[in-house]
């Protein structure tokens, strides 16, 4: 497949949506009994909006793909999934659900006003998990198809762009108003080929840091003990963290699954479609400080500015900087990932 992953989210780690969403709405369960995969999953159950997330570059075409707990639709048209222009301030797509339990999919407006197509009856399940994609082209002659459990239920062919922009940069999930929706292992990607079709939902997992590697060129806030310690805490623990203020410093650690999160149990030999690193920092003195992911000693071109308030930065790898290969399994307990200060 010619896919590049822009984001992704398991849900598994930080109760605090604020620090990687750009609009809040939901909370996170970390419990364990509702979720897909891991311990977490989002809850859209007070409000029928969901958390929104923009996009940084206006990247298309788009999958964006999650499993979706719907509740029993009691009106026809309940929100599942927007693609928002920010700029031209209308949907391109809104994905919605049917009292029939059909799909259909809507463009322009601020909740989605036309009609573009509809499935058949009887396909969505209320109450389970349901794997739902969106495959969409933006563009006067563009595309969208939707997935649902594998399945091709729409394949639609025609105008996509209700702005002047043949772009997305505004994503997130939605729900019915009460209803108890629940959303797990959500992920979009962009791809560049027809066949880039993933009909099986991948499982987001939580590797946390384990233990220390090398170098080790940041200081513990306060206390002692392994820098690993400091960083891994389900959910954060805001009062310990390391720091520094040195250009060019780097922290390492190891990274592995925590077996509490393994629900399921990770099969023997699972494949990586592409690994994701996150990091939580804020900026506590002066300005102008920047971070960037740095895996094995190969530090990422994307930098990321600190303000001060707290803030989760990812970098997705679609392939092992460190051995410029794909990602095996294998790979997290030798690959050390790490904060650099990059300026």
């Amino acid at each position: 497949m010619s896919t590049a992953e822009i984001t992704k989210f398991g849900f598994d780690t930080d109760s605090d949506l604020s620090h990687e969403w750009d609009t809040v709405a939901g909370s996170v369960d970390l419990t364990g009994t509702l979720s897909r995969t891991g311990k977490g999953c989002l809850l859209i159950s007070a409000l029928g909006l969901g958390p929104t997330k923009q996009v940084s570059q206006h990247d298309h075409p788009l999958h964006f793909g999650a499993y979706y707990v719907p509740s029993a639709p009691t009106s026809n048209g309940v929100t599942i999934y927007n693609m928002y222009d920010s700029v031209g301030t209308q949907q391109q797509i809104v994905l919605k659900y049917n009292i029939n339990l059909s799909l259909s999919i809507y463009s322009g407006g601020s909740s989605g006003t036309t009609l573009l197509a509809t499935s058949d009856p009887g396909l969505v399940i209320p109450g389970a998990y349901n794997y739902i994609v969106i495959k969409a082209l933006i563009a006067n002659s563009g595309s969208c198809k939707v997935r649902l459990n594998g399945d091709l239920v729409i394949n639609f062919t025609g105008d996509t762009q209700a702005t002047a922009n043949a772009w997305v940069d505004n994503i997130g999930p939605a729900g019915r108003s009460g209803g108890g929706e629940m959303v797990d292992d959500w992920h979009v990607w962009t791809w560049t080929a027809g066949g880039d079709d993933i009909t099986t939902g991948p499982r987001i997992y939580p590797a946390m840091a384990v233990s220390d590697s090398t170098p080790l060129q940041w200081a513990t806030s306060t206390g002692s003990g392994t820098h690993a310690n400091f960083v891994n805490t389900i959910p954060p623990d805001l009062t310990k963290w390391v720091q520094t203020s040195t250009s060019g410093n780097v922290d390492q650690y190891v990274h592995a699954v925590p077996a509490n999160q393994q629900t399921p149990a990770l099969p023997g030999s699972p494949s990586l479609l592409t690994v994701t690193h996150k990091m939580l920092a804020r900026l506590d003195t002066g300005t102008g400080r920047k971070i960037a992911s740095d895996v094995g000693g190969v530090a990422s071109a994307t930098e990321f500015s600190l303000a001060s308030g707290w803030r989760t930065f990812a970098t997705p790898y679609d392939t092992n900087p460190a051995t410029a290969s794909a990602w095996a399994y294998g790979d997290l307990p030798t690959t050390p990932f790490g904060p650099k200060c990059t300026v």
